[in-house]
């Protein structure tokens, strides 16, 4: 078994409600973007993806998201998400992705006797909110072809966030597609003695549009005032079964932060 890092946010993983793969091996392609600015008010998008035989595997399932926040310990992200394989497969070159407003390709970037990456050539321009289609060639004894209709989220607006509240703390955002996507939010703040950011609460929700965090678990983001800061996305999962038992599987984010309060 060998270890593979894909670009999947670690707020995904960590927090979200999972939909098991089959227990017994199964070839798995996931597809991963997330909307990044193109500096000019626009965004743009640079999927990539990868592919293995698969046994175990927990993947992450934005309609089942379980509208909770926890405490845990904080460290930053690093920009990858580790996940064990047992064999990286070829799924052919290269895999054509299209949007509403642009079209691109994924070739596969080969580390020897490590893993095969599928990487965007270049930025695809992109309007969240929209459909993104993956059509994957399929290779022979590798994984299989294949189509996956993605959907991406919308925007993820932020309300107001209170840095000492005096009893729970409201969080809101611009409603998403409940029951299609999720919202899951970081509040990272330093605890007491520490010298940098070191706890979070971190919340997976349901895309209503609020929450409130129960007044003990807010007090200990009050306590940290003024070291918080907010780390946020919005995500949508997308599976499709393929005839010979392969899997594909879009997972799209569009991320946001805030360091100003409230």
């Amino acid at each position: 078994m060998r270890r593979f890092y894909v670009s999947v946010t670690a707020l995904v993983v960590i927090a979200a409600a999972c939909a098991p793969s089959a227990v017994a091996p199964r070839k798995l392609g996931v597809l991963n973007l997330k909307d990044t600015t193109d500096g000019a008010g626009g965004y743009v998008i640079k999927p990539q993806g990868v592919f293995w035989t698969a046994q175990n595997v927990q993947l992450p399932n934005s309609t089942v998201p379980p509208d909770s926040c926890l405490e845990t310990s904080y460290s930053p992200p690093d920009t990858t998400t580790a996940v064990l394989i047992n064999e990286n497969v070829d799924a052919g070159s290269p895999v054509q992705v299209s949007t509403s407003t642009g079209i691109g390709s994924m070739t596969p970037d080969t580390i020897p006797n490590v893993i095969i990456i599928y990487h965007a050539l270049g930025y695809i321009p992109h309007v969240p909110g929209t459909d993104v289609i993956y059509a994957v060639p399929g290779a022979a004894g590798g994984f299989e072809s294949g189509t996956i209709h993605g959907k991406t989220p919308k925007r993820l607006d932020l309300g107001p966030i209170d840095p000492q509240p005096s009893d729970s703390l409201s969080l809101t955002w611009n409603i998403g597609v409940p029951g299609t996507s999720a919202v899951n939010i970081a509040l990272i703040y330093q605890s007491l003695h520490a010298s940098k950011p070191d706890s979070q609460l971190l919340c997976s929700l349901y895309d209503d549009g609020q929450f409130e965090i129960p007044p003990k678990q807010a007090a200990k983001w009050k306590a940290a005032y003024p070291n918080q800061q907010v780390a946020a996305l919005r995500w949508i999962t997308t599976f499709e079964s393929l005839p010979n038992s392969g899997l594909l599987v879009a997972i799209s984010e569009f991320d946001t932060t805030k360091t100003t309060f409230p």
